[in-house]
């Protein structure tokens, strides 16, 4: 019979000193709103917390303009840019359809990406429909204590 400890063992020797009290589930939104006509364009930055490091995990964004019945939905585009150190994870505007669409559920992090406390990560958005349209945008991952 299993003392019902051998799983916690094997964590924590998998994990180290990395306690799970380190590690903290988080969603980063920001919103753009874009004018009414195709080709207007919004900039926003969202800078993360100084407490922790963040690991990114997937990238989701939806717009008002979508429906339920629309699964590659192609409302606008959007290039992203971590401005505190001048990366792109974007090289140009990428399609909704391709970065955040629905029907592909976001843009899931094969490998993960960390970034230090206070990045900056710059969003530009261009609307690709003649209607005004509000856009979000999420970052999904992990807040990571204790790096530092």
């Amino acid at each position: 019979m299993s003392d019902g400890f051998s799983v916690k063992k094997d964590m924590k020797s998998a994990l180290g000193n990395f306690k799970s009290s380190n590690v903290l589930p988080f969603f980063y939104d920001v919103q753009v709103t874009l004018g009414a006509s195709i080709g207007a364009q919004g900039t926003t930055t969202l800078t993360l917390d100084s407490s922790s490091w963040f690991e990114l995990h997937q990238i989701g964004a939806s717009s008002s303009l979508d429906t339920d019945t629309d699964f590659m939905p192609n409302n606008f585009t959007l290039a992203i840019t971590e401005d505190s150190s001048g990366r792109q994870l974007t090289n140009g505007q990428i399609p909704q359809r391709v970065i955040a669409g629905p029907a592909n559920q976001g843009w899931l992090m094969r490998r993960l990406v960390v970034f230090p406390p206070n990045a900056t990560f710059k969003f530009t958005l261009l609307n690709t429909i003649a209607s005004a349209n509000v856009v979000d945008i999420v970052l999904v991952g992990y807040k990571l204590y204790g790096l530092m």
